[in-house]
C-alpha cells in the first residue's frame, strides 16, 4: 500500500513522462492526474495509455449550477476560469485514497519537494500555500503571501481585493449560515488553491464539508455545505474550519512556496531555492527534463510517511 497519494491537476497529457519521473516511487506513492472537467474522452483515453501501470487518470467534476440560482458564466479563454476541484479533491479521497493514506494534491506547474512537505506535515498538519514573492498584479501586494479569513459578514462583504469567481462569496456565507444553524461556526476565508497536503486523519471531515453529511443534515442528495464553492474559497474555507472544531480537529500551517500565483519561475531556481514548492514552472522547458534527470532521487525520502 503506498503511504502518499499525490494527486496533479493537469491539461497537459504530454507533460506526464516528466512528471512520473519527478514524481512516481514505486509503490511508496500513488500517482493520480486529475484532468480538466471539459477533457474528452480521446484525451482521457490518451492519459490512460501515457501513465500504463505507473499512475491512474480521472476526469475532474464539471462546475455545478451555483445553489443562487444563477449558472456559472461560460468557460472563458485563458487559464483563469472559475474551479470547485474541492469537490473532485473530497470524491478521491473517498474512491481512491487508501484508509489512513495521506493526500498532497497540486498544480501539475508548481514544483515539489515531496518528502520534505511531508516531514513539514508531520503529526497530522494540513499544508496549504503562500509564495515569497509579491503578486505583481494590481491587487493588495501581500495578496498571494497569506490566507484571510473573515470573522462576520460585513468584514467579508467589505473584502474587494479578491476575484471572488462565480458568486463564492454569497455561496460561502450561505454554507457559513447553514453550519450555524446546525452549531458550528465557520468563517469564510480566501487563498491560493494551487497545493493542498491533507493528512488521512482529517480526510472524513473534509469530504462531509464537499459531500452530503446524512446525519447533520447539512445538504439534500450528495452535496455539502461547500460543493459549489470556488476552490480559491472552498478550500481555504475547509481547512480553517478543520483547525478549529470538530471530533478530529486539525492544525493547519502554511507552507512557503518559491514564485508566485501569476508568476513564472525556472524549475532550477526554484529547486535550489530552498523552498519546499515552487510556482509556475514551465513544464515545456524543453530544459525541464535534464534538470529532472539531475534531482538525487536517492535522496528523497520515498517511504516517508505522516504519522498517524
Amino acid at each position: 500500500m503506498p503511504s502518499l497519494v499525490i494527486l496533479l491537476w493537469t491539461s497537459k497529457i504530454e507533460r506526464i513522462p516528466l512528471l512520473l519521473q519527478k514524481y512516481a516511487c514505486g509503490r511508496s506513492r500513488q500517482l493520480d492526474f486529475l484532468l480538466p472537467w471539459a477533457t474528452s474522452s480521446s484525451e482521457l483515453s490518451r492519459c490512460v495509455a501515457t501513465c500504463a501501470a505507473r499512475c491512474s487518470c480521472y476526469q475532474d467534476l464539471p462546475f455545478p449550477v451555483a445553489s443562487v440560482g444563477h449558472a456559472f458564466p461560460p468557460l472563458p479563454a485563458g487559464p483563469r476560469f472559475p474551479s470547485t476541484v474541492g469537490r473532485s479533491i473530497a470524491r478521491h479521497m473517498r474512491e481512491h485514497v487508501p484508509r489512513g493514506v495521506d493526500l498532497l494534491y497540486a498544480h501539475a506547474d508548481m514544483w515539489l519537494n515531496v518528502s520534505a512537505i511531508v516531514k513539514a506535515a508531520a503529526g497530522g498538519v494540513a499544508l496549504s500555500p503562500v509564495y515569497a514573492f509579491a503578486d505583481p498584479g494590481p491587487q493588495a501586494s501581500d495578496l498571494g503571501r497569506r490566507s484571510v479569513c473573515f470573522a462576520d459578514d460585513a468584514a467579508l462583504d467589505a473584502d474587494v481585493s479578491w476575484t471572488w469567481w462565480a458568486q463564492s462569496k454569497a455561496l460561502c456565507k450561505a454554507a457559513s449560515t447553514i453550519m450555524r444553524a446546525h452549531g458550528r461556526a465557520m468563517p469564510c476565508c480566501r487563498g491560493w488553491a494551487d497545493l493542498l497536503f491533507v493528512p488521512h486523519s482529517l480526510h472524513t471531515a473534509f469530504i462531509e464539508l464537499f459531500e452530503r453529511n446524512a446525519s447533520r443534515g447539512f445538504a439534500e442528495g450528495r452535496r455539502g455545505v461547500l460543493w459549489d464553492v470556488h476552490s480559491e474559497v472552498a478550500l481555504h474555507t475547509a481547512m480553517n474550519v478543520l483547525n478549529t472544531s470538530g471530533p478530529r480537529r486539525g492544525r493547519w500551517a502554511t507552507i512557503g512556496c518559491h514564485g508566485a500565483p501569476r508568476e513564472h519561475v525556472t524549475w532550477a531556481a526554484t529547486a535550489s531555492s530552498g523552498f519546499l514548492c515552487g510556482h509556475r514552472v514551465d513544464l515545456a522547458d524543453p530544459k525541464l527534463a535534464s534538470h529532472v534527470a539531475r534531482e538525487d532521487h536517492a535522496k528523497d525520502a520515498c517511504h516517508a510517511r505522516t504519522p498517524a
